[in-house]
Protein backbone atom coordinates (compact mmCIF):
# COMPACT_ATOMS: atom_id res chain seq x y z
CA UNK A 1 0.00 0.00 0.00
CA UNK A 2 2.83 2.41 0.89
CA UNK A 3 4.51 1.68 -2.44
CA UNK A 4 1.31 2.55 -4.27
CA UNK A 5 1.05 5.86 -2.44
CA UNK A 6 4.67 6.70 -3.23
CA UNK A 7 4.11 6.06 -6.92
CA UNK A 8 0.90 8.10 -7.05
CA UNK A 9 2.54 11.53 -7.55
CA UNK A 10 4.46 10.26 -10.55
CA UNK A 11 1.28 9.20 -12.31
CA UNK A 12 -0.39 12.47 -11.44
CA UNK A 13 2.50 14.34 -13.02
CA UNK A 14 2.35 12.30 -16.22
CA UNK A 15 -0.88 13.31 -17.98
CA UNK A 16 -2.57 10.66 -20.07
CA UNK A 17 -2.55 11.61 -23.73
CA UNK A 18 -5.76 11.35 -25.70
CA UNK A 19 -5.72 8.80 -28.49
CA UNK A 20 -5.70 10.28 -32.01
CA UNK A 21 -9.18 10.74 -33.42
CA UNK A 22 -10.39 11.66 -36.91
CA UNK A 23 -11.53 15.24 -37.53
CA UNK A 24 -13.25 14.11 -40.72
CA UNK A 25 -15.57 11.11 -40.81
CA UNK A 26 -14.95 10.55 -44.53
CA UNK A 27 -18.57 11.14 -45.51
CA UNK A 28 -19.99 14.36 -44.06
CA UNK A 29 -19.00 17.84 -42.91
CA UNK A 30 -20.05 17.06 -39.34
CA UNK A 31 -17.97 19.25 -37.03
CA UNK A 32 -17.01 21.64 -39.87
CA UNK A 33 -18.46 24.86 -41.27
CA UNK A 34 -17.74 26.81 -44.44
CA UNK A 35 -18.92 27.24 -48.01
CA UNK A 36 -19.97 23.68 -48.67
CA UNK A 37 -22.23 24.75 -51.53
CA UNK A 38 -19.62 26.07 -53.99
CA UNK A 39 -16.12 25.66 -52.59
CA UNK A 40 -15.87 22.54 -50.44
CA UNK A 41 -17.08 19.04 -51.29
CA UNK A 42 -16.44 15.39 -50.43
CA UNK A 43 -15.50 12.77 -52.98
CA UNK A 44 -14.49 9.20 -52.16
CA UNK A 45 -13.55 10.02 -48.58
CA UNK A 46 -11.52 13.10 -49.53
CA UNK A 47 -12.27 16.77 -48.82
CA UNK A 48 -11.78 18.86 -51.94
CA UNK A 49 -11.62 22.64 -52.04
CA UNK A 50 -11.51 25.03 -54.98
CA UNK A 51 -11.93 24.66 -58.70
CA UNK A 52 -9.83 24.53 -61.86
CA UNK A 53 -12.27 27.11 -63.20
CA UNK A 54 -10.98 29.65 -60.70
CA UNK A 55 -11.13 30.68 -57.02
CA UNK A 56 -11.93 34.38 -56.62
CA UNK A 57 -11.11 34.64 -52.92
CA UNK A 58 -9.67 32.78 -49.95
CA UNK A 59 -12.03 30.18 -48.58
CA UNK A 60 -11.77 28.22 -45.35
CA UNK A 61 -13.46 25.09 -44.07
CA UNK A 62 -13.21 25.44 -40.27
CA UNK A 63 -13.85 23.18 -37.32
CA UNK A 64 -16.59 24.21 -34.94
CA UNK A 65 -14.42 23.16 -32.00
CA UNK A 66 -11.37 25.00 -30.69
CA UNK A 67 -8.06 23.35 -29.83
CA UNK A 68 -5.09 24.49 -27.77
CA UNK A 69 -2.32 21.89 -27.59
CA UNK A 70 -2.39 19.09 -30.13
CA UNK A 71 -0.69 17.06 -32.83
CA UNK A 72 -2.55 17.32 -36.14
CA UNK A 73 -1.64 14.93 -38.93
CA UNK A 74 -3.11 14.85 -42.42
CA UNK A 75 -2.30 14.32 -46.08
CA UNK A 76 -2.75 16.92 -48.80
CA UNK A 77 -2.51 17.14 -52.57
CA UNK A 78 -2.47 20.47 -54.41
CA UNK A 79 -2.92 20.78 -58.16
CA UNK A 80 -3.31 23.97 -60.16
CA UNK A 81 -2.69 25.65 -63.48
CA UNK A 82 -2.83 29.42 -63.02
CA UNK A 83 -2.35 32.14 -60.42
CA UNK A 84 -1.09 31.80 -56.85
CA UNK A 85 -1.57 28.04 -56.49
CA UNK A 86 -1.62 27.82 -52.73
CA UNK A 87 -3.51 26.57 -49.71
CA UNK A 88 -2.85 25.78 -46.09
CA UNK A 89 -4.17 24.69 -42.75
CA UNK A 90 -5.07 27.25 -40.11
CA UNK A 91 -4.79 26.49 -36.40
CA UNK A 92 -5.35 28.47 -33.25
CA UNK A 93 -7.40 30.67 -35.57
CA UNK A 94 -10.76 32.47 -35.68
CA UNK A 95 -13.18 33.76 -38.29
CA UNK A 96 -13.09 37.51 -38.83
CA UNK A 97 -16.20 39.60 -39.31
CA UNK A 98 -14.96 41.54 -42.31
CA UNK A 99 -14.51 40.07 -44.80
CA UNK A 100 -16.43 37.05 -43.47
CA UNK A 101 -14.60 34.55 -45.67
CA UNK A 102 -11.24 35.25 -43.98
CA UNK A 103 -9.59 33.81 -40.89
CA UNK A 104 -6.90 35.10 -38.57
CA UNK A 105 -4.18 33.00 -36.95
CA UNK A 106 -1.35 30.59 -37.61
CA UNK A 107 -1.16 28.77 -40.92
CA UNK A 108 0.87 25.76 -42.02
CA UNK A 109 1.39 26.87 -45.61
CA UNK A 110 1.04 24.71 -48.72
CA UNK A 111 2.15 25.40 -52.29
CA UNK A 112 3.58 28.30 -54.31
CA UNK A 113 7.00 27.59 -52.83
CA UNK A 114 5.80 27.96 -49.25
CA UNK A 115 5.06 24.39 -48.19
CA UNK A 116 6.49 23.66 -44.77
CA UNK A 117 6.45 27.38 -43.85
CA UNK A 118 4.63 28.94 -40.89
CA UNK A 119 2.56 32.01 -41.86
CA UNK A 120 0.54 34.42 -39.71
CA UNK A 121 -2.70 34.86 -41.66
CA UNK A 122 -4.47 38.26 -41.48
CA UNK A 123 -2.66 39.25 -38.28
CA UNK A 124 1.03 40.04 -38.69
CA UNK A 125 0.77 38.91 -42.33
CA UNK A 126 4.29 37.55 -42.45
CA UNK A 127 6.18 34.31 -42.59
CA UNK A 128 7.05 33.49 -39.00
CA UNK A 129 9.43 30.66 -39.92
CA UNK A 130 11.01 29.80 -43.27
CA UNK A 131 12.71 26.47 -43.88
CA UNK A 132 15.48 26.04 -46.40
CA UNK A 133 14.14 26.15 -49.95
CA UNK A 134 16.32 23.28 -51.14
CA UNK A 135 15.15 21.17 -48.20
CA UNK A 136 11.49 21.65 -49.17
CA UNK A 137 12.21 20.90 -52.81
CA UNK A 138 13.87 17.66 -51.82
CA UNK A 139 11.04 16.37 -49.63
CA UNK A 140 7.77 17.67 -51.12
CA UNK A 141 6.08 15.80 -53.97
CA UNK A 142 4.14 18.43 -55.98
CA UNK A 143 0.84 17.18 -57.37
CA UNK A 144 1.00 14.03 -55.21
CA UNK A 145 -0.09 13.13 -51.71
CA UNK A 146 2.13 14.59 -49.00
CA UNK A 147 2.11 14.06 -45.22
CA UNK A 148 1.95 17.10 -42.95
CA UNK A 149 2.17 17.32 -39.17
CA UNK A 150 1.42 20.33 -36.96
CA UNK A 151 2.49 20.11 -33.34
CA UNK A 152 1.30 22.98 -31.12
CA UNK A 153 2.46 22.98 -27.50
CA UNK A 154 1.98 26.25 -25.63
CA UNK A 155 4.31 28.76 -27.32
CA UNK A 156 6.15 26.13 -29.34
CA UNK A 157 5.03 25.18 -32.85
CA UNK A 158 6.66 22.48 -34.98
CA UNK A 159 5.85 21.54 -38.56
CA UNK A 160 6.89 18.35 -40.33
CA UNK A 161 6.58 17.66 -44.02
CA UNK A 162 6.84 14.04 -45.12
CA UNK A 163 8.53 13.17 -41.84
CA UNK A 164 11.11 15.97 -41.89
CA UNK A 165 10.86 18.84 -39.44
CA UNK A 166 10.74 22.13 -41.32
CA UNK A 167 9.77 24.56 -38.54
CA UNK A 168 10.52 24.80 -34.83
CA UNK A 169 9.09 28.14 -33.76
CA UNK A 170 8.56 29.75 -30.37
CA UNK A 171 6.00 32.55 -30.04
CA UNK A 172 7.41 35.52 -28.14
CA UNK A 173 4.85 38.24 -28.75
CA UNK A 174 2.53 38.64 -25.76
CA UNK A 175 -1.19 38.39 -26.30
CA UNK A 176 -1.14 35.92 -29.19
CA UNK A 177 -3.94 33.39 -28.55
CA UNK A 178 -2.81 29.83 -27.96
CA UNK A 179 -6.25 28.36 -28.65
CA UNK A 180 -8.53 28.46 -31.65
CA UNK A 181 -10.10 26.65 -34.56
CA UNK A 182 -8.51 24.52 -37.25
CA UNK A 183 -9.36 25.30 -40.86
CA UNK A 184 -8.50 24.09 -44.35
CA UNK A 185 -7.72 26.77 -46.94
CA UNK A 186 -7.77 27.17 -50.70
CA UNK A 187 -6.18 30.44 -51.73
CA UNK A 188 -7.93 32.99 -53.92
CA UNK A 189 -6.78 34.25 -57.31
CA UNK A 190 -5.84 30.84 -58.64
CA UNK A 191 -7.13 27.95 -60.67
CA UNK A 192 -6.44 25.09 -58.31
CA UNK A 193 -7.91 22.28 -56.25
CA UNK A 194 -6.63 21.21 -52.86
CA UNK A 195 -7.42 17.81 -51.38
CA UNK A 196 -7.21 16.62 -47.76
CA UNK A 197 -7.54 13.16 -46.28
CA UNK A 198 -6.59 11.15 -43.18
CA UNK A 199 -7.09 14.17 -40.91
CA UNK A 200 -6.27 12.99 -37.39
CA UNK A 201 -5.81 14.98 -34.20
CA UNK A 202 -4.24 14.01 -30.90
CA UNK A 203 -5.16 16.48 -28.20
CA UNK A 204 -2.46 17.22 -25.64
CA UNK A 205 -3.09 18.38 -22.08
CA UNK A 206 -2.95 22.07 -21.19
CA UNK A 207 -0.28 21.34 -18.58
CA UNK A 208 2.25 19.86 -20.95
CA UNK A 209 4.95 17.51 -19.80
CA UNK A 210 7.17 16.92 -22.86
CA UNK A 211 7.47 13.48 -24.33
CA UNK A 212 10.66 11.51 -23.92
CA UNK A 213 12.05 12.28 -27.36
CA UNK A 214 11.52 16.01 -26.84
CA UNK A 215 13.33 15.86 -23.53
CA UNK A 216 16.34 14.18 -25.16
CA UNK A 217 16.44 16.79 -27.93
CA UNK A 218 18.11 19.27 -25.57
CA UNK A 219 21.40 17.38 -25.92
CA UNK A 220 21.01 14.78 -28.66
CA UNK A 221 19.06 13.50 -31.60
CA UNK A 222 16.52 10.89 -30.51
CA UNK A 223 15.35 10.42 -34.10
CA UNK A 224 18.75 9.36 -35.42
CA UNK A 225 18.99 5.87 -36.84
CA UNK A 226 19.96 3.32 -34.20
CA UNK A 227 23.17 1.75 -35.47
CA UNK A 228 24.42 -0.79 -32.93
CA UNK A 229 28.23 -0.60 -32.68
CA UNK A 230 30.33 -3.72 -33.13
CA UNK A 231 31.92 -5.32 -30.05
CA UNK A 232 35.61 -4.90 -29.29
CA UNK A 233 37.65 -7.31 -31.39
CA UNK A 234 40.00 -9.70 -29.54
CA UNK A 235 39.76 -7.66 -26.35
CA UNK A 236 41.50 -4.65 -27.88
CA UNK A 237 40.53 -1.06 -27.15
CA UNK A 238 39.77 0.67 -30.42
CA UNK A 239 37.46 3.46 -31.46
CA UNK A 240 35.57 4.21 -34.64
CA UNK A 241 35.86 7.48 -36.50
CA UNK A 242 33.94 10.17 -34.62
CA UNK A 243 32.78 7.70 -31.97
CA UNK A 244 30.85 9.06 -29.00
CA UNK A 245 32.30 7.82 -25.73
CA UNK A 246 30.09 8.16 -22.66
CA UNK A 247 31.51 8.21 -19.13
CA UNK A 248 29.23 6.88 -16.39
CA UNK A 249 30.07 6.65 -12.73
CA UNK A 250 30.49 8.54 -9.50
CA UNK A 251 32.15 11.64 -8.07
CA UNK A 252 35.64 10.95 -9.40
CA UNK A 253 34.35 10.86 -12.98
CA UNK A 254 32.43 14.06 -12.29
CA UNK A 255 35.74 15.58 -11.24
CA UNK A 256 37.32 14.23 -14.41
CA UNK A 257 34.67 16.09 -16.40
CA UNK A 258 35.75 19.34 -14.75
CA UNK A 259 39.48 18.64 -15.19
CA UNK A 260 39.60 16.90 -18.57
CA UNK A 261 42.73 14.90 -17.72
CA UNK A 262 41.69 11.48 -19.05
CA UNK A 263 39.73 12.96 -21.94
CA UNK A 264 42.73 15.06 -23.00
CA UNK A 265 45.02 12.00 -23.04
CA UNK A 266 42.64 9.89 -25.11
CA UNK A 267 41.75 12.75 -27.45
CA UNK A 268 45.39 13.68 -28.02
CA UNK A 269 46.62 10.15 -28.67
CA UNK A 270 43.60 9.23 -30.81
CA UNK A 271 43.37 12.58 -32.58
CA UNK A 272 42.93 11.15 -36.07
CA UNK A 273 39.82 9.29 -34.93
CA UNK A 274 38.23 12.48 -33.54
CA UNK A 275 36.38 10.90 -30.59
CA UNK A 276 33.66 12.86 -28.83
CA UNK A 277 33.21 12.48 -25.09
CA UNK A 278 30.00 12.97 -23.15
CA UNK A 279 30.05 12.64 -19.38
CA UNK A 280 26.93 11.15 -17.82
CA UNK A 281 28.59 10.65 -14.45
CA UNK A 282 26.59 11.79 -11.42
CA UNK A 283 27.89 12.33 -7.91
CA UNK A 284 25.39 10.17 -6.06
CA UNK A 285 25.15 7.28 -8.51
CA UNK A 286 25.65 3.69 -7.40
CA UNK A 287 24.98 0.43 -9.20
CA UNK A 288 21.85 0.16 -7.08
CA UNK A 289 20.31 3.50 -8.02
CA UNK A 290 20.90 6.40 -10.37
CA UNK A 291 18.45 9.04 -9.26
CA UNK A 292 17.29 11.44 -11.96
CA UNK A 293 14.71 14.20 -12.25
CA UNK A 294 11.16 13.46 -13.35
CA UNK A 295 11.04 12.65 -17.09
CA UNK A 296 14.85 12.64 -17.39
CA UNK A 297 14.77 9.43 -19.44
CA UNK A 298 16.26 5.99 -18.96
CA UNK A 299 19.78 4.97 -19.90
CA UNK A 300 18.81 3.45 -23.23
CA UNK A 301 17.03 6.63 -24.36
CA UNK A 302 19.90 8.87 -23.30
CA UNK A 303 22.62 6.73 -24.84
CA UNK A 304 20.67 6.42 -28.08
CA UNK A 305 19.98 10.16 -28.28
CA UNK A 306 23.66 11.01 -27.86
CA UNK A 307 24.69 8.29 -30.31
CA UNK A 308 26.89 6.45 -27.82
CA UNK A 309 29.31 3.97 -29.31
CA UNK A 310 31.12 3.11 -26.08
CA UNK A 311 30.53 3.45 -22.34
CA UNK A 312 33.43 3.79 -19.90
CA UNK A 313 32.13 3.28 -16.39
CA UNK A 314 33.46 3.13 -12.85
CA UNK A 315 31.49 1.80 -9.91
CA UNK A 316 32.39 0.03 -6.70
CA UNK A 317 34.24 2.79 -4.87
CA UNK A 318 31.32 3.97 -2.76
CA UNK A 319 29.67 0.55 -2.70
CA UNK A 320 32.80 -0.85 -0.99
CA UNK A 321 31.75 0.92 2.21
CA UNK A 322 29.06 -1.77 2.51
CA UNK A 323 31.74 -4.39 3.06
CA UNK A 324 32.26 -7.83 1.56
CA UNK A 325 28.83 -9.01 2.65
CA UNK A 326 27.20 -7.13 -0.22
CA UNK A 327 29.60 -8.12 -3.03
CA UNK A 328 27.10 -10.60 -4.47
CA UNK A 329 24.34 -7.99 -4.39
CA UNK A 330 26.70 -5.46 -5.97
CA UNK A 331 27.52 -7.92 -8.74
CA UNK A 332 23.87 -8.55 -9.56
CA UNK A 333 23.05 -4.84 -9.54
CA UNK A 334 26.04 -4.00 -11.74
CA UNK A 335 24.96 -6.64 -14.26
CA UNK A 336 21.49 -5.10 -14.37
CA UNK A 337 22.95 -1.66 -14.98
CA UNK A 338 25.26 -2.97 -17.69
CA UNK A 339 22.28 -4.66 -19.33
CA UNK A 340 20.87 -1.18 -19.81
CA UNK A 341 24.13 0.04 -21.35
CA UNK A 342 24.32 -3.11 -23.47
CA UNK A 343 20.90 -2.36 -24.96
CA UNK A 344 22.67 0.47 -26.80
CA UNK A 345 26.24 -0.79 -27.22
CA UNK A 346 28.33 -3.87 -26.39
CA UNK A 347 31.48 -1.73 -26.19
CA UNK A 348 31.96 -1.41 -22.43
CA UNK A 349 35.06 -0.48 -20.42
CA UNK A 350 34.88 -1.21 -16.68
CA UNK A 351 37.25 0.66 -14.38
CA UNK A 352 37.90 -0.86 -10.98
CA UNK A 353 37.64 1.10 -7.75
CA UNK A 354 40.98 2.36 -6.43
CA UNK A 355 42.48 1.82 -2.98
CA UNK A 356 41.54 4.40 -0.37
CA UNK A 357 44.18 6.75 0.97
CA UNK A 358 44.44 7.78 4.58
CA UNK A 359 42.74 11.21 4.70
CA UNK A 360 45.05 14.20 4.91
CA UNK A 361 45.03 15.35 8.53
CA UNK A 362 45.21 18.97 7.46
CA UNK A 363 42.19 18.52 5.22
CA UNK A 364 40.08 16.23 7.42
CA UNK A 365 41.64 15.89 10.89
CA UNK A 366 38.74 13.86 12.33
CA UNK A 367 38.16 11.59 9.35
CA UNK A 368 38.54 7.83 9.85
CA UNK A 369 41.42 5.92 8.28
CA UNK A 370 39.86 4.67 5.05
CA UNK A 371 42.82 2.43 4.24
CA UNK A 372 41.43 -0.02 6.78
CA UNK A 373 38.71 -0.74 4.22
CA UNK A 374 41.03 -1.59 1.33
CA UNK A 375 40.49 -5.32 1.73
CA UNK A 376 36.84 -4.59 1.01
CA UNK A 377 37.80 -2.42 -1.97
CA UNK A 378 39.88 -5.29 -3.35
CA UNK A 379 36.89 -7.61 -3.11
CA UNK A 380 34.83 -5.15 -5.16
CA UNK A 381 37.66 -4.64 -7.66
CA UNK A 382 37.89 -8.40 -8.12
CA UNK A 383 34.11 -8.52 -8.61
CA UNK A 384 34.34 -5.88 -11.36
CA UNK A 385 37.13 -7.87 -13.02
CA UNK A 386 34.94 -10.97 -13.08
CA UNK A 387 31.93 -9.01 -14.38
CA UNK A 388 34.08 -7.68 -17.22
CA UNK A 389 35.30 -11.21 -18.04
CA UNK A 390 31.77 -12.58 -18.12
CA UNK A 391 30.51 -9.81 -20.37
CA UNK A 392 33.48 -9.51 -22.72
CA UNK A 393 34.09 -5.97 -21.52
CA UNK A 394 37.50 -4.35 -21.18
CA UNK A 395 38.83 -4.05 -17.63
CA UNK A 396 41.05 -1.33 -16.17
CA UNK A 397 42.70 -2.34 -12.87
CA UNK A 398 43.31 0.79 -10.82
CA UNK A 399 43.40 -1.10 -7.54
CA UNK A 400 46.49 -3.21 -8.24
CA UNK A 401 48.40 -0.42 -9.96
CA UNK A 402 47.79 2.16 -7.25
CA UNK A 403 48.40 -0.32 -4.43
CA UNK A 404 52.03 -0.43 -5.59
CA UNK A 405 52.39 3.33 -5.39
CA UNK A 406 55.13 4.57 -3.07
CA UNK A 407 53.96 6.08 0.23
CA UNK A 408 56.30 8.99 -0.50
CA UNK A 409 54.57 9.79 -3.82
CA UNK A 410 52.32 12.88 -3.97
CA UNK A 411 48.82 12.39 -2.61
CA UNK A 412 46.08 11.48 -5.06
CA UNK A 413 43.24 12.62 -2.79
CA UNK A 414 42.71 15.02 0.09
CA UNK A 415 39.99 13.09 1.88
CA UNK A 416 41.12 9.57 0.98
CA UNK A 417 38.32 9.05 -1.53
CA UNK A 418 37.99 11.88 -4.05
CA UNK A 419 40.75 12.55 -6.57
CA UNK A 420 42.59 15.87 -6.50
CA UNK A 421 44.36 17.38 -9.53
CA UNK A 422 47.37 15.08 -9.15
CA UNK A 423 45.11 12.09 -8.71
CA UNK A 424 43.15 12.88 -11.85
CA UNK A 425 46.38 13.23 -13.82
CA UNK A 426 47.84 9.97 -12.53
CA UNK A 427 44.64 7.97 -12.86
CA UNK A 428 44.06 9.35 -16.36
CA UNK A 429 47.51 8.12 -17.43
CA UNK A 430 46.98 4.67 -15.89
CA UNK A 431 43.64 4.24 -17.64
CA UNK A 432 45.17 5.33 -20.93
CA UNK A 433 48.13 2.98 -20.55
CA UNK A 434 45.97 -0.03 -19.71
CA UNK A 435 43.83 0.70 -22.75
CA UNK A 436 46.94 0.83 -24.90
CA UNK A 437 46.98 4.61 -25.25
CA UNK A 438 50.37 5.91 -24.15
CA UNK A 439 51.07 9.46 -23.01
CA UNK A 440 54.02 11.41 -21.72
CA UNK A 441 54.57 14.16 -19.19
CA UNK A 442 56.25 16.06 -22.01
CA UNK A 443 52.96 16.35 -23.88
CA UNK A 444 51.66 19.90 -23.52
CA UNK A 445 47.91 19.34 -23.20
CA UNK A 446 47.00 22.60 -21.48
CA UNK A 447 45.22 24.17 -24.47
CA UNK A 448 43.46 20.91 -25.20
CA UNK A 449 42.26 20.55 -21.61
CA UNK A 450 41.02 24.13 -21.62
CA UNK A 451 38.84 23.47 -24.68
CA UNK A 452 37.64 20.18 -23.19
CA UNK A 453 36.69 21.75 -19.86
CA UNK A 454 34.65 24.45 -21.60
CA UNK A 455 32.91 21.88 -23.80
CA UNK A 456 32.13 19.81 -20.73
CA UNK A 457 30.71 22.85 -18.95
CA UNK A 458 28.34 23.47 -21.84
CA UNK A 459 27.44 19.78 -21.94
CA UNK A 460 26.72 19.72 -18.22
CA UNK A 461 24.44 22.76 -18.51
CA UNK A 462 22.22 21.14 -21.14
CA UNK A 463 22.38 17.50 -20.03
CA UNK A 464 21.53 18.20 -16.39
CA UNK A 465 20.37 21.83 -16.42
CA UNK A 466 19.21 23.90 -13.50
CA UNK A 467 15.48 24.67 -13.16
CA UNK A 468 14.65 21.35 -14.82
CA UNK A 469 11.09 21.12 -13.52
CA UNK A 470 10.00 24.34 -15.27
CA UNK A 471 10.59 22.75 -18.69
CA UNK A 472 10.43 18.99 -18.31
CA UNK A 473 8.99 18.29 -14.87
CA UNK A 474 6.10 19.22 -12.62
CA UNK A 475 6.24 23.03 -12.95
CA UNK A 476 5.74 23.44 -16.70
CA UNK A 477 2.70 25.66 -16.19
CA UNK A 478 4.71 28.31 -14.34
CA UNK A 479 5.64 31.47 -16.24
CA UNK A 480 9.29 31.25 -15.17
CA UNK A 481 10.14 28.87 -18.02
CA UNK A 482 8.11 30.65 -20.72
CA UNK A 483 9.59 32.85 -23.47
CA UNK A 484 9.36 36.63 -23.48
CA UNK A 485 9.68 39.21 -26.22
CA UNK A 486 13.36 39.72 -25.47
CA UNK A 487 14.25 36.42 -23.82
CA UNK A 488 14.48 32.76 -24.77
CA UNK A 489 12.36 30.19 -23.05
CA UNK A 490 14.25 27.88 -20.72
CA UNK A 491 13.83 25.07 -23.23
CA UNK A 492 15.39 27.17 -25.97
CA UNK A 493 18.25 28.22 -23.73
CA UNK A 494 18.95 24.56 -22.92
CA UNK A 495 18.85 23.52 -26.57
CA UNK A 496 21.03 26.48 -27.59
CA UNK A 497 23.97 24.64 -26.05
CA UNK A 498 23.95 21.92 -28.73
CA UNK A 499 25.58 23.93 -31.55
CA UNK A 500 28.05 25.40 -29.08
CA UNK A 501 29.05 21.91 -27.98
CA UNK A 502 29.49 20.85 -31.61
CA UNK A 503 31.67 23.93 -32.21
CA UNK A 504 33.85 23.05 -29.24
CA UNK A 505 34.13 19.45 -30.45
CA UNK A 506 35.58 20.82 -33.67
CA UNK A 507 37.94 23.08 -31.71
CA UNK A 508 39.08 20.14 -29.59
CA UNK A 509 39.83 18.04 -32.66
CA UNK A 510 41.73 20.88 -34.34
CA UNK A 511 43.75 21.47 -31.17
CA UNK A 512 44.51 17.77 -30.76
CA UNK A 513 45.77 17.54 -34.32
CA UNK A 514 47.95 20.62 -33.90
Amino acid sequence: MIRRLLLLPFFLLTPALAAPVPLFDGKTFAGWEGDTEKTWRIEEGVILGGSMEGNPQNEFLATTKEYRNFILRFEYKLTGTEGFVNGGVQFRSQRVSEPPNEMIGYQADIGAGYSGHLYDESRRKTMLAKPDKLQIESIEKPGEWNRYEIRAEDQRIQLRLNGTRTVDYTEREPGIPLKGRIALQIHGNCKAVIAFRKIMIEELPDALVPEGAQVQERFGNPESAAVVPAPFQDGRFEIAQGEVIVLAGQENLVREQKAGALEAILTHELAERQPRFRSMAWEGDTVYEQWRDLNFGDWQAQLAAVGAGMVICQFGQVEAFDGKARVAEFTSAYHRLLDQFRARTPRLVLISPMPFEKPDAAHAPDAPDLTLRNDDVKAYADAVREIARQRGALFVDLFTELSRRSPQAPRLTDDGLHLNAEGLRVVGRIIGQQLGVSSSDSDDLAALREAIVEKNRLWFDCWRPANWSFVYGDRVTQMFGKPAADALSLRESFEAHKPLIAWHDALIHATAQG
